[in-house]
This record gives structure tokens, C-alpha cells and sequence, in this order.
């Protein structure tokens, strides 16, 4: 991660980080068959969405221009993560535990990087909620194991 000269960059690397997010759980949900896990997937897009507004109102809060909605390189984010349609489910929860890691590290590490005490328990909150998103699917791919 580059180092950042001030805190909009940190916000807007940050809330394009979500924006890739939603994209990839959105372009997960239509590959996969199986309701209950197209909802998961869907959920967690709406939740990704949901950091992006707490970014959102706290680079608000902080004074800060927010940008405009994603650029046509974040919506295509998914496209570059290889999601094929021979994609098994344990391939699928390998890929989202290993993107939720990343997120949680993000927020912790750029919660170091801000000055104001309040954006830095906002970023150690989206980093816990990043760590739940990624116990959801350990947990999932146990009782996948379990089952085999």
C-alpha cells in the first residue's frame, strides 16, 4: 500500500475498496445456483455498501470533498478476479476469505494513518466487521470439510 499525503486519499482509497467489494460479491451471487448462498452473497454486497457510506459521512464530517460514484474501473473489478462458471463452492469461500483478510488489514492499517480519534474507531469498526464477514465464511468452509 502506497503511503497517502492526506486523509482523502485515505478515504477514497478506502471507499474504493468497498466499491470492488460490492462488485465482487454481486458477480459471485449471479454465478452461483443455490438460493440460500446467491442471498449471502447478495447481503454482504449490501453490507460492503454500507462501509462505503460510513466513509462516505466521515470524510463528510471531516470537511472533506466526496468523489463521485465508482469509475467504470471499479465496476469491473470482478471481472478481473478469475470467476468462471466451473468455479466450485469451496474455490468460491477460499476467494472470500482471502478478500475479507485483505480488508481487515486495510482498515487496521489505515486506521494508523488518520489523525482523527473518531475516523480511527470507524476504521477499527469496518475492520471488525471485515473480520466477521471472513469467520462467516471459515466457519463455512468447516462444516464444508466436516461434511466431506
Amino acid at each position: 500500500m502506497k503511503p497517502f499525503e492526506a486523509e482523502t486519499e485515505i478515504f477514497d482509497f478506502a471507499i474504493a475498496k468497498e466499491v470492488q467489494a460490492n462488485a465482487l460479491y454481486l458477480a459471485l451471487a449471479s454465478k452461483v445456483d443455490d438460493p440460500a448462498l446467491k442471498s449471502v452473497f447478495t447481503q454482504l454486497a449490501e453490507e460492503e455498501l454500507e462501509h462505503k457510506a460510513k466513509l462516505e459521512l466521515e470524510e463528510m464530517k471531516l470537511g472533506l470533498v466526496v468523489k463521485q460514484d465508482a469509475t467504470a474501473d471499479d465496476q469491473a473489478y470482478a471481472e478481473n478476479v478469475k470467476l468462471s462458471q466451473e468455479i466450485n463452492y469451496t474455490d468460491v469461500l477460499n476467494i472470500c476469505i482471502q478478500k475479507e483478510r485483505e480488508a481487515f488489514r486495510l482498515y487496521v492499517d489505515l486506521s494508523w494513518t488518520v489523525r482523527q480519534p473518531l475516523a480511527r474507531e470507524m476504521l477499527l469498526q469496518l475492520a471488525e466487521e471485515e473480520a466477521k464477514h471472513k469467520a462467516r465464511f471459515e466457519m463455512e468452509l468447516d462444516r464444508l470439510s466436516q461434511e466431506q
